[in-house]
């Protein structure tokens, strides 16, 4: 699972990793069946999202493929004119500079 979140049980319900760590303890050790059976079932859910990435790259692979390709391109023109208005505005800023330094 991403993050420090994971779904618990068959619920809607999340629990943090710190809450399971809290859980878990028991005075002065972590009790490791829980440790344990907690790590299984997040390797499980990991290797799920794993199996329905493949599912989904098999079924919808080209088409994502596409609005990947439409987005990065987009982003990368969208970073290209920042870059390019922020020189113009340094070249505005230059000539401000030398009209006032005239005086």
């Amino acid at each position: 699972m991403e993050g420090k979140e994971m779904g618990m049980g068959h619920g809607c319900g999340k629990m943090n990793m710190e809450g399971m760590e809290h859980m878990m303890w028991d005075g002065d050790e972590y009790d490791k069946v829980d440790m344990m059976l907690f790590l299984a079932k997040k390797a499980k859910m990991e290797l799920l999202k794993e199996k329905m990435k493949k599912k989904l790259d098999s079924i919808e692979g080209k088409k994502l493929d596409e609005v990947a390709d439409l987005i990065v391109t987009a982003m990368m023109s969208k970073h290209k004119m920042k870059r390019e208005g922020m020189e113009k505005r340094e070249d505005l800023l230059d000539k401000l500079d030398e009209i006032f330094a005239e005086e």
